[in-house]
């Protein structure tokens, strides 16, 4: 903007632009002051300085460039702002010359500053000539114990697993792990097997979850009726793990007898998923049965109808075995009570008929037109829900409606004509757009102050 003015009062002048040049203001700092205010001061920063000379640090570092752009007329180091070192370089050199073991975490806290900064100004300090040296590491917690106790502790207790080594040494599992790690990288024999168990020692682990292949051969010669279940409980792991050892044990070529049994089943059944009944009772079901659906069905075989569909496809894969047609479930009323009920109430909608019978309106409209489809005679005939009836809003009702309650609110108002309060003021407004025919004065400030005293 400064440039701008400049120009600007050179382009209303009257005399010829041509050899015209830029008129400059004297500054207020003049450049003899400046410079001996530097000189005098040359340990204040831009912004001290500024302070002095009455202006702001961007002021001054502009000075500093208009007198040094032909020539370095006054020299200035650049400082860091802010707040006064606690301690100076000479007295950290000092102390670091002291101190020639000390660590930036040991110098730190004899300063009295903190590990970030003391790092920070070593780093400045050195940076054009070492000055300082040091360990630039953190110091850490010393050691609880050493390598050797580690390897004895080992030795003496093969057994044990990290968790029980850390409670005894009173680290963490991760501690022991880390500590191993790196004993093992500076070439240490430490002789540690890893164990996977999370409780008690590897024996005692063993002796809880693993199961030779020789015993769960002699448990399923011994238990033959027994089912995988059982068998898994028996033997103290899970079925799915049995199950899974006995495949393992039929593949490497060993000889085992066992067939798939369900809970409760002394029959041994071949393949596929254990079911709850065999293909001859399904079918003599279905034929002592031919009436029920399959939700009935099911609770008869206790099982689900995706089950006992399931089982259907089974049997009647390689020919069919078992003939059933597909039924909905038998209704909850018969034809004869509807058709009743409908001649007993002829006047009665749908919707009234169902609130009759206790069922959805679906429901009964639908029953109704499967019985037309079926030939059934039904003298029901479709009516319109009756609306309630409503006393049609007039401007003249609306007149004396208002004349015979002028203490009446809007709301009041809409609740006797049957409509809501923004009909009732959009009717008197229209009623008044041609000339004032009903007086209503608005009562919702008054009804306020009212409940306010």
């Amino acid at each position: 903007m400064r440039t701008i003015h400049k120009w600007y009062n050179i382009f209303r002048s009257e005399e010829d632009i041509s050899d015209k040049k830029p008129v400059i203001k004297h500054h207020k700092i003049t450049d003899e002051f400046l410079i001996k205010l530097i000189n005098e001061n040359p340990e204040l920063n831009m912004a001290e300085l500024g302070k002095l000379a009455g202006t702001n640090a961007s002021v001054i570092s502009i000075r500093l460039k208009e007198i040094n752009s032909d020539g370095e007329r006054v020299k200035y180091k650049s400082k860091v702002a802010g707040r006064p070192k606690t301690f100076s370089d000479e007295a950290l050199i000092k102390l670091s010359n002291d101190n020639p073991n000390s660590t930036i975490a040991e110098l730190s806290s004899l300063v009295g500053a903190s590990f970030s900064v003391v790092a920070r100004r070593i780093k400045q300090i050195n940076s054009s000539e070492e000055k300082i040296k040091c360990k630039s590491k953190r110091t850490g917690k010393k050691a609880r114990f050493t390598d050797e106790y580690l390897i004895s502790m080992i030795n003496e207790n093969p057994d044990l697993s990290m968790t029980k080594l850390g409670s005894l040494l009173g680290v963490s599992a991760s501690t022991i792990s880390f500590r191993l790690n790196r004993m093992k990288c500076k070439g240490e024999n430490t002789k540690y097997i890893y164990k996977n168990c999370k409780n008690g020692t590897a024996d005692e682990n063993k002796a809880k979850t693993r199961i030779s292949n020789q015993r769960i051969i002699d448990l399923i010669n011994k238990n033959p009726e027994l089912n995988m279940v059982e068998l898994a409980k028996l033997a103290g792991i899970s079925s799915s793990t049995i199950s899974r050892r006995i495949k393992i044990i039929k593949n490497s070529g060993q000889q085992i007898d066992h067939k798939i049994k369900n809970p409760g089943d002394d029959e041994p059944k071949l393949g596929g998923r254990p079911r709850k009944f065999t293909d001859e009772f399904l079918i003599r079901l279905f034929d002592e049965n031919p009436d029920l659906n399959l939700a009935e069905l099911a609770k008869i075989a206790d099982t689900s109808v995706k089950t006992l569909l399931g089982n259907i496809k089974k049997v009647n894969c390689d020919s069919v075995r078992i003939n059933y047609t597909s039924k909905k479930e038998a209704p909850k009323f018969s034809d004869e009570f509807l058709i009743n009920v409908i001649n007993d109430n002829p006047d009665l909608n749908i919707g009234e008929l169902s609130k009759l019978i206790g069922y959805s309106t679906k429901v009964i409209s639908n029953r109704i037109k499967k019985m037309k489809c079926n030939g059934k005679v039904v003298n029901y005939v479709n009516k319109k829900p009756v609306p309630k009836s409503k006393v049609k809003l007039t401007e003249e009702y609306l007149i004396n409606l208002i004349n015979e309650n002028p203490g009446l609110t809007m709301a009041e108002l809409a609740n006797l004509a049957d409509v809501t309060p923004s009909t009732v003021s959009c009717r008197i407004r229209k009623i008044n757009c041609n000339g004032i025919r009903v007086n209503y004065i608005y009562k919702n400030n008054q009804k306020i102050e009212e409940q306010s005293h």
